[in-house]
């Protein structure tokens, strides 16, 4: 522990151990890609397959919707949009965008450094850096190509400005605060549990003048709701529907009816009662068949509300689970992969909770306990894939960092401890 202190206290020979860090990272990605998955250009999940359709077709020039084909809403706009860029820049090449999103999962690993840094120390924040280097789940995300990929990088950007702002607070930071989030719930709308979560962070207890608290909330909940309700109105001038993603509706249904088991089928009406899958049938529009799944949901609820409950609870608790209950089969759904994850999932959660008792009385755990709560109940009430909970997952490996930091400090102290008895002893016997 001392070598390792005077290696952190060194700036150069830290700089160098977080690029060691880094390369590693790299080096276990780029295994994922070439040994791991089935092809390094090819996409296994349908969704990512989806993300990158839209994104070629954006690309081309073509519209992201048309009133006559409104399939592409039920995606968040977000990630497309973005995706589009890289291909219109680089190609559709997935192996390029691959590397692209490794080189963002690099910097992800650099601000999980800085939060820990920040939050108890620069060995913390290497050891951050290190845990998020070696953590399956966050090495593979990055690679699949979901909203999620960029979301690891973005929710770590927005916790260290909420650390910046509520040290020096200015107008500027804190619309850069408010656009990040925005971004964020272009990604996925859900990203708006961060309001609360900054809100928390930079006023909790804090002496700020009424100018600044207007600003700060004007910036981060007028931003982010511009951003969100810009493309429900952009959704309502095409297809006549107030809506973000139509992925909102389908995935409450599959989760709130009758036949409902907890696992969402590859055909979503499949899982339907009859008289549900009669009336979308019969629907003449988009707009009709989000009504009615609206309605079919609400109707649902309103007769069986502890079974509504009860789902919405189990699905929250699913999104936490080390072996996570899937549809797809194979590939990097493949139960010994899941079991790798679980491996290296179970002990470092583990730690996180030991790290959030050691530290509580610090307002960054606090705000990460609030930002993971209302993250887990944003999706899981809705749905329930570890992806969505994966974004805050950082959160833990602080908090485990932390909690390995002090396990170490402690231990050397001892050690030092009984080292210094030991050569008492002995002066004293040579005395």
């Amino acid at each position: 522990m001392r070598h390792l202190a005077h290696l952190v206290a060194d700036k150069k020979k830290r700089a160098s151990l977080i690029v060691l860090i880094a390369a590693v990272a790299v080096g276990l990605q780029l295994v994922i890609m070439f040994v791991v998955i089935e092809s390094p250009n090819t996409l296994f999940w349908s969704d990512s397959k989806e993300y990158m359709r839209i994104a070629t077709e954006l690309a081309r020039g073509e519209p992201y919707s048309t009133p006559g084909e409104s399939k592409n809403i039920y995606r968040t706009p977000g990630y497309p949009f973005v995706l589009s860029l890289l291909v219109r820049a680089l190609g559709p090449n997935v192996l390029v965008l691959r590397l692209i999103h490794i080189a963002f999962f690099c910097l992800f690993l650099w601000l999980l450094y800085a939060l820990g840094a920040r939050f108890a120390g620069p060995t913390a924040g290497l050891i951050a850096m290190l845990l998020g280097a070696v953590y399956p789940l966050l090495l593979y995300l990055p690679l699949a190509l979901y909203p999620e990929s960029l979301m690891l990088t973005l929710y770590a950007a927005i916790a260290l400005l909420i650390l910046h702002i509520r040290e020096r607070f200015t107008a500027v930071w804190a619309l850069v605060l408010g656009v990040a989030i925005g971004a964020a719930c272009l990604l996925r709308a859900t990203a708006v549990i961060w309001i609360p979560t900054a809100l928390f962070y930079v006023l909790w207890k804090a002496k700020r003048r009424l100018r600044d608290v207007v600003i700060l909330s004007a910036a981060v909940v007028v931003i982010p709701l511009i951003a969100i309700a810009s493309w429900m109105i952009r959704n309502h001038a095409v297809h006549g529907m107030y809506v973000f993603s139509t992925a909102a509706s389908s995935n409450l249904l599959s989760s709130y009816n009758e036949r409902a088991t907890g696992i969402r089928p590859a055909d979503e009406r499949a899982g339907l009662p009859e008289e549900i899958t009669q009336e979308l049938d019969q629907a003449q529009n988009e707009a009709e068949i989000e009504r009615i799944k609206m309605r079919a949901v609400r109707r649902f609820i309103v007769n069986n509300p502890w079974r509504a409950f009860k789902t919405a609870c189990m699905q929250c608790v699913d999104t936490w689970s080390p072996i996570p209950r899937t549809m797809t089969q194979g590939g990097m759904a493949d139960v010994k992969f899941k079991l790798i994850n679980a491996f290296t999932y179970g002990p470092l959660l583990l730690l996180g909770l030991v790290g959030c008792l050691l530290s509580w009385k610090h307002l960054l755990t606090k705000s990460i306990v609030i930002l993971c709560a209302l993250n887990t109940v944003a999706n899981g009430i809705a749905g329930m894939s570890i992806r969505y909970r994966a974004v805050t997952d950082f959160g833990f490996l602080l908090l485990a960092a932390y909690a390995i930091d002090r396990l170490l400090s402690r231990f050397t102290s001892a050690r030092e401890g009984d080292r210094g008895s030991a050569d008492l002893q002995q002066h004293g016997r040579g005395g």
